[in-house]
């Protein structure tokens, strides 16, 4: 395809309506977003359960991070199960009822 039958397939897409452009999300994810500038409602969110936003979970990311830093390091097999991995799959493995659990 040269350069100006490319342009024109980018101009029937934009005519089709179906041209794709990113948008930029300046705010956090909840009901409301603010994007490219404008608050507007969202249904396209997959925090269904608005957990995106709450106070403890993000304490607890504060904690982890200052904890362990931002970084895995390299695959649990290379470098070691860190100790809160530990922790989380034997809780889940409690919560299901089963004798180990593998969180990844």
């Amino acid at each position: 395809m040269n350069p100006r039958e490319f342009l024109a397939e980018l101009d029937q897409l934009r005519d089709a309506a179906q041209f794709r452009v990113r948008r930029t999300v300046s705010s956090a994810q909840g009901a409301r977003i603010c994007i490219d500038g404008r608050t507007v409602l969202s249904f396209a969110s997959s925090d269904y359960l608005g957990l995106a936003n709450d106070p403890r979970l993000i304490a607890a990311a504060q904690e982890g991070i200052a904890r362990y830093g931002v970084g895995s390091g390299a695959s649990h097999l290379l470098s070691g199960h860190f100790d809160a991995h530990a922790r989380l799959e034997n809780r889940l493995a409690d919560f299901v009822g089963m004798e180990q659990a593998l969180f990844f």
